[in-house]
């Protein structure tokens, strides 16, 4: 987590709007004097993120962030983690007398494409900037906000404090945490195994026994069904015989009965007479067609020989556009000499009035340098050196501006406004002429289109003339196409009649046709068309009473073979309910399919009732895995809550941890000293340092000089900083900014300088470092500082750099 910039209002001692950017410092101070507000900017990038300052002593304390006098304050601070961006902002208000925090916005700036929100309220942004850096605020506080004077306590202190302050930062409690979850777990899995025991309980009743007669009585069931199947195969085939002797007897009863009603139709009687008027008048019809289409053609030889009617109608139209367009021509002509002289006036104006802006220009010089004094006088900067005499300016003189150099600026601002007013005027006559030139070109190309449509045909008297001459043409060939048509429609109707009389004998055809078909069918032979339609049907009844008689007999010997196969249907029916009787199923009546659906629906319950069987089978034995891997589970939690019931667990968890902690802090010390001094922890739980110097001798962290110990202090800090994030519980964020607040204003000159040298070979490490001091020695070896003064106004904040 590295901050980039940050901007305060109202909050501490910044009452006015301040922004601090930490691009580019990634080694700076906080300097000025005591109670300026160093600490402040602290203070409200912890506030930003956590809402709390640690100084308060309570995290639930944000009253006394708000300016004195002011009722809100505003913190908003942008850091990246690694190549993301995000940004936190708070806003605190006092109301009748009672600070809230009313705002509360965590955002991930995604560049371009916007901003994601991640928390919009003060309740959701804590938890959410402890789960992105991974740390709580009090270890965020140790971690970040790092004061000099309690780096040496860890360093120095007693063993069992120095392990319970490691505790609280590793968060061992969780541990202890996971034991009770350990154990509750093993009175949940009690219960789970207890029900496990009563289910199994419920389905004692799913045996192998169970199941065997279960499986019989399905199969039986099965059996007496296919019996009944074969059974009803049987009697199927004797009621297909039924129904074939059924056909049989209906067939010939329709022989019978086709015999009996055959007559000649009625009609047929005055079809000869009506025949011949009908062919009398469709050949009259013809003719009159003939003499009709004859005309028709002539008139239609005329047409074809006819201009082309649009090209002469469009000679016309362009001819009387022509007239219109030669009056609006002249009218566009005018308007545009018109528009000309307008342009010319405006241009000649707008030269007037450039001419006098530049004089009025010209008078406004002249008028300050006769009065340079007055100006030099306006530049002047309390506070700031006098260009002239580079004397401090105390008070900087108030002065009026000369009467001629307001007069002259007055002149200037109207000529600047008539010659405005100028140009406009120009702009708008050059737009009139230019619409002008359009119209007076458009006329022209209308023109000219028009007598392109005029084409061949300059004379308007004479396009009106053949215009007249095609018309009367036009119309007589419509009045032959009209008796045309309707000598065709006349035509239509005679052959109508005729077809419709031709259609009646076909149609008489087709039922004597359809009715020798119908006795052929049925295996009778009556006599063959001659072609005569009248004669044929004469014959074909004549031979119909004839046969009558014969198929009667046919008849009779057909009924009495039906009977016979439907009483051998029946019997065998009787032999089936009889077989369904003696295998215990009461027969519905004499209806087999009936018989069937109800030994099925039997067959059905009996399969049902094995497959819960087997399905219970099933369940007990899934309920006997189960059961299994609970008690299981359960051995393992109640080893789990065994084990952290007792320290030895978190007593070997700290000690790893001390060891991981002496590690880095070694390495760091290393580098920091440059290569004089190593860390180790010794068997008696206290720090001890080797001095590579002096024979790697090894001895008491105690020993070591002011300077030394700040540089085995801030060593210890720095890794403790770093392994946090990673031995604690809930994991976290790496950390590359870290603050160290004052503390440097009570070591002597010779330690200054180690523990100044010691902050820069930190500085160069790549991680962002603030420190907090008002003492000048060691904020001028910080490259960047951002100095903090008090005014009337609130703190000022001031970035210098070299």
């Amino acid at each position: 987590m590295r901050p980039v910039s940050l901007r305060l209002q109202g909050f501490g001692a910044f009452r006015e709007p301040v922004e601090l950017s930490f691009e580019g410092a990634d080694f700076f101070a906080l300097v000025g004097p005591t109670g300026s507000g160093k600490s402040t900017v602290i203070d409200a990038i912890c506030f930003a993120l956590y809402g709390s300052v640690p100084r308060y002593g309570d995290e639930k304390i944000v009253g006394r962030a708000v300016s004195l006098g002011r009722q809100e304050a505003k913190v908003s601070l942008t850091f990246d983690i690694g190549a993301q961006r995000y940004a936190a902002t708070r806003v605190v208000r006092v109301r009748n007398g009672r600070a809230t925090t009313s705002e509360a916005l965590l955002e991930r700036l995604d560049g371009t494409a916007g901003s994601h929100v991640l928390a919009g309220s003060a309740k959701e942004m804590k938890p959410a900037v402890e789960r992105l850096l991974g740390l709580p605020f009090a270890h965020f506080t140790k971690c970040v906000v790092l004061p000099q004077g309690e780096f040496a306590r860890f360093l120095h202190d007693e063993p069992a404090k120095r392990r319970e302050l490691l505790g609280r930062l590793l968060d061992l409690q969780v541990y202890e945490r996971v034991g009770q979850l350990a154990r509750q777990r093993v009175s949940a899995l009690d219960g789970t195994i207890a029900l496990a025991d009563r289910q199994r309980a419920e389905l004692a009743h799913a045996t192998p026994e169970a199941r065997a007669e279960a499986e019989r009585r399905e199969r039986h069931l099965l059996a007496l069904a296919r019996t009944i199947d074969a059974a009803r195969n049987e009697i199927t085939a004797l009621a297909a015989a039924c129904g074939e002797r059924a056909e049989a007897v209906e067939r010939e009863r329709t022989v019978v009965s086709a015999l009996a009603g055959m007559s000649v139709p009625e009609e047929l009687t005055s079809f000869a007479s009506d025949l011949g008027r009908a062919e009398a008048a469709d050949a009259e019809a013809r003719r009159a067609l003939d003499r009709a289409r004859t005309g028709l053609a002539a008139l239609e030889t005329q047409v074809e020989a006819l201009p082309d009617r649009g090209a002469l109608e469009r000679a016309r139209d362009a001819h009387r556009a022509l007239a219109e367009l030669a009056a609006r021509t002249e009218q566009a002509r005018a308007a545009a000499a018109a528009a000309q002289e307008d342009r010319e006036r405006a241009a000649r104006a707008a030269a007037d009035a450039d001419a006098a802006v530049e004089a009025a220009q010209a008078a406004l010089d002249d008028a300050r340098a006769a009065h340079a004094a007055h100006a030099l006088a306006a530049r002047l900067t309390a506070g700031e050196p006098c260009p002239v005499c580079e004397q401090p300016v105390a008070v900087v003189p108030r002065r009026r501006a000369p009467a001629a150099v307001s007069g002259a600026q007055r002149a200037l601002d109207a000529a600047k406004r008539r010659a405005a007013s100028a140009r406009r005027a120009l702009d708008e006559a050059n737009r009139a002429l230019a619409q002008a030139d359009a119209a007076l070109r458009s006329l022209g190309e209308q023109e000219a289109a028009q007598r392109a449509a005029a084409g061949d045909h300059p004379d308007p008297a004479a396009v009106d003339a053949e215009l007249a001459r095609i018309e009367t043409v036009v119309r007589a060939h419509a009045q032959a196409r009209r008796a045309e048509q309707e000598a065709r429609r006349r035509a239509d109707e005679a052959a109508a009649a005729l077809a419709d009389l031709e259609a009646r004998r076909r149609e008489w055809s087709g039922l004597l046709a359809r009715a020798r078909e119908a006795f052929v069918r049925h295996g009778l032979e009556p006599p063959p068309p001659e072609g005569d339609v009248t004669r044929d049907w004469d014959a074909l009844v004549s031979w119909c009473r004839s046969e009558l008689a014969r198929r009667e007999e046919a008849l009779a010997a057909r009924e009495t073979e039906l009977a016979d196969a439907r009483h051998e249907h029946d019997a065998a029916v009787a032999r089936v309910v009889a077989a369904a009787r003696d295998a215990g199923v009461e027969p519905p009546g004499d209806d087999l399919d009936a018989l069937r659906d109800r030994v099925l629906a039997a067959h059905g319950a009996a399969a049902r009732e094995l497959g819960g069987i087997d399905d219970a089978i099933e369940r007990a034995a899934g309920i006997d895995r189960e059961a299994a891997t609970a008690r299981e589970e359960r051995t393992v939690a109640a080893a789990l809550g065994q084990v952290m019931r007792s320290d030895r667990f978190p007593r070997w968890l700290m000690a790893e941890a001390l060891e991981a902690l002496v590690a880095e802090a070694s390495t760091t010390l290393h580098a920091l000293s440059s290569g004089q001094f190593s860390l180790r922890y010794g068997a008696d739980d206290e720090f001890l340092v080797v001095d590579h110097a002096n024979a790697d001798e090894t001895r008491s962290v105690r020993t070591l000089s002011g300077g030394e110990t700040f540089q085995a202090s801030l060593a210890l800090a720095l890794a403790l900083s770093n392994q946090l994030a990673h031995l604690s519980a809930g994991g976290g964020t790496k950390l590359e900014a870290i603050f160290l607040d004052e503390g440097f204003g009570t070591l002597d000159a010779e330690t200054l300088d180690v523990v100044a040298g010691t902050i820069e070979t930190l500085g160069a490490s790549g991680r962002m470092v603030g420190i907090v001091t008002h003492v000048p020695e060691l904020a001028e070896r910080v490259p960047v500082r951002f100095r903090v003064a008090r005014t009337d106004s609130g703190a000022r904040v001031t970035r210098e750099e070299g």
